[in-house]
């Protein structure tokens, strides 16, 4: 069948984390084969063809039982593309797999598990909370177990909530549930003509990030698919609307791109001085609102005859 993603749309390739679990899940693998090694060679080949059989018949349903919005599509290193299972598929594919998450660490004074925070320095100085946890794992059909899995979710980048403290420890439990979902399920990569074939419409699914040179992948300077070229236009607009100062563009950027809001860290983003910088797409869209509505250099500011450059 043929898949639904159009040509033209561009998607980034899986993240290393992404991979770095693949890899894991290969080691849970031959760990159990060397275990199983004890055991009757014709039992064990049994055993192997009935659980690949049952496990192939829970992953459809799994997957059937998931929302387009419940992936996130990436292209391989050989460029296929696939989708990556998203925090709601997990929810669905550990009910299906039979798949428990324990002996989550650290624990709160209180004997609850909460993530540790530590605080790192960023660049120009900022402040860069990290929320960082553990947690061990099994999947009661194959019987593979996984111990200490690791995640950390940074301030610095986008996860889910406000910004808040509380927020950010709550993505880091979300994500490392993922995690440990997507290593014992084996839904890591799954090809997006199965998706397609189970049902999934994927014309419909989450675009991945895409990612610059290889040095900003490995500085973590992942972007939106499409930012940079849009960013390439407000960088026009905003030395157009200061008559091509690149002083006062650099200020003005900086002006358009400083965060509303103290975030987990307690302090107020203080804006980029270059449009080069903006990596997300919401960091795009607030930035030309805020252009338009600038106090000096905005639509209605008095700059006669000058066309925005994107319509409101």
């Amino acid at each position: 069948m043929a898949t639904q993603t159009s040509p033209e749309r561009p998607l980034g390739p899986v993240p290393p984390d992404i991979e770095a679990e693949d890899r894991a899940a290969g080691a849970i693998r031959d760990e159990n084969i060397i275990r199983l090694e004890h055991i009757d060679p014709e039992a064990v080949e049994m055993r192997l063809q009935a659980r690949e059989r049952a496990l192939a018949t829970l992953r459809k349903v799994a997957i059937k039982s998931t929302h387009p919005f419940d992936w996130t599509l990436y292209k391989d290193k050989d460029g296929r593309v696939v989708g990556v299972p998203r925090d709601s598929a997990a929810v669905q594919i550990r009910k299906w797999l039979g798949i428990s998450i324990f002996n989550y660490r650290p624990l709160s004074a209180n004997g609850v598990p909460e993530a540790v925070i530590t605080r790192e320095v960023g660049e120009e100085g900022s402040t860069i909370t990290v929320a960082e946890m553990w947690a061990d794992g099994t999947c009661s059909l194959t019987g593979e177990p996984i111990e200490g899995v690791y995640y950390a979710v940074r301030s610095d980048k986008p996860f889910i909530g406000s910004g808040t403290l509380q927020d950010l420890k709550a993505s880091c439990r979300t994500g490392l549930d993922t995690k440990v979902t997507r290593i014992l399920s084996g839904l890591r990569k799954v090809p997006e003509e199965t998706l397609v074939s189970l049902g999934v419409d994927t014309t419909k699914s989450h675009k991945g990030m895409g990612y610059g040179t290889s040095a900003d992948r490995q500085a973590g300077k992942v972007a939106d698919a499409g930012v940079q070229e849009a960013a390439a236009k407000l960088r026009e607009e905003i030395l157009k609307r200061v008559g091509g100062d690149t002083s006062a563009a650099k200020q003005l950027c900086r002006e358009v791109t400083k965060g509303d809001k103290a975030g987990a860290d307690g302090k107020v983003f203080q804006g980029f001085d270059t449009v080069d910088r903006i990596t997300q797409s919401w960091q795009l869209e607030a930035a030309w609102k805020k252009l338009r509505a600038h106090p000096t250099f905005g639509d209605a500011a008095g700059a006669a005859g000058r066309e925005p450059g994107q319509d409101g």
